[in-house]
């Protein structure tokens, strides 16, 4: 019994020290939406046209106006150059600006 009782509060500590290694979730309020967006920027700001995975990942947190405009400026890429553009293709990298 005494045995289980130790096993068990092994276990409790591993389980606790592993969610506090874990990565926080995004503040749900819209400071925390634009906090995560600018962090996301600066981190894939060069890199982002040889990670399509990581536009996509700002891309998917822009407002739903912005998303629109890209979507409409995807759709007209797509049919002057005759390929299929993704919407996220047409973030330009280093044109972001803080207002």
């Amino acid at each position: 019994m005494r045995r289980r009782r130790s096993t068990a509060w092994v276990f409790i500590l591993a389980a606790a020290a592993a969610a506090a290694c874990a990565r926080k979730p995004a503040d749900l309020t819209p400071e925390g939406a634009v906090r995560e967006l600018l962090e996301r920027i600066e981190r894939v700001e060069k890199r982002m046209e040889t990670d399509p995975v990581e536009a996509r990942a700002i891309y998917d947190l822009m407002s739903s106006r912005t998303k629109a405009n890209l979507i409409e400026r995807a759709r007209r890429a797509s049919t002057t150059s005759g390929r299929e553009v993704p919407p996220e293709e047409m973030i330009a990298p280093g044109r972001f600006a803080m207002r």
